[in-house]
């Protein structure tokens, strides 16, 4: 059925590894992990359809310095149908773009907390100004070093790199002091 409602699309992967999904698997567990695909690709569209609509409607409020409206609920409906259709168009039309976009997020996200993840799991004191650092340096090198083939790669050995320094200046030069303050 996804191949007859976009059968249109240049980039058919995604349902080519559906298709081996359902055909490797046993089926109960093939249904399951799809169902869970499904669900939380619709959960997370919902939620940005619903937010983005809320902060719309709220913003041209605001703008035009518009008293509350009676039917608030209608104009965020009318949002909604609107930012759908518009997405629905991108998501059909521009595959390649959003698929960028989706993966530099998920690089960034990757590549600030990966390295945050680890810390605060395989150290025995974490130190908030390590973490801070690293969520800085890993999210920022991905967008700086983008032009890379391993860039994901090297901002998450950046990040890693910023929280092994930072920990050792810290245990070395700052926690012998009496103010330690946000080292601590």
């Amino acid at each position: 059925m996804s191949k007859l409602a976009c059968g249109n699309l240049k980039n058919k992967d995604f349902y080519q590894n559906m298709r081996i999904h359902v055909e490797l698997m046993p089926g109960i567990l093939a249904g399951v992990t799809l169902a869970a695909i499904i669900a939380a690709i619709s959960s997370t569209a919902d939620s940005q359809l619903l937010s983005a609509a809320t902060t719309v409607i709220r913003d041209i409020r605001a703008a035009l310095k518009l008293p509350p409206l009676k039917n608030e609920l209608l104009f965020t409906r009318v949002a909604i149908f609107l930012l759908a259709t518009l997405s629905t168009y991108f998501a059909l039309r521009q595959t390649r773009v959003i698929f960028k976009f989706v993966l530099y997020a998920f690089f960034g996200l990757g590549a600030s907390l990966g390295p945050v993840i680890l810390y605060c799991t395989l150290c025995k004191n974490p130190r908030p100004l390590p973490s801070l650092l690293a969520v800085i340096v890993g999210g920022v090198s991905t967008f700086f070093v983008q032009s890379f083939t391993l860039h994901f790669l090297i901002s998450f050995c950046g990040a890693i790199l910023t929280i092994i320094i930072s920990h050792s200046i810290i245990e070395r030069c700052f926690l012998n002091h009496e103010d330690a303050g946000i080292f601590e």
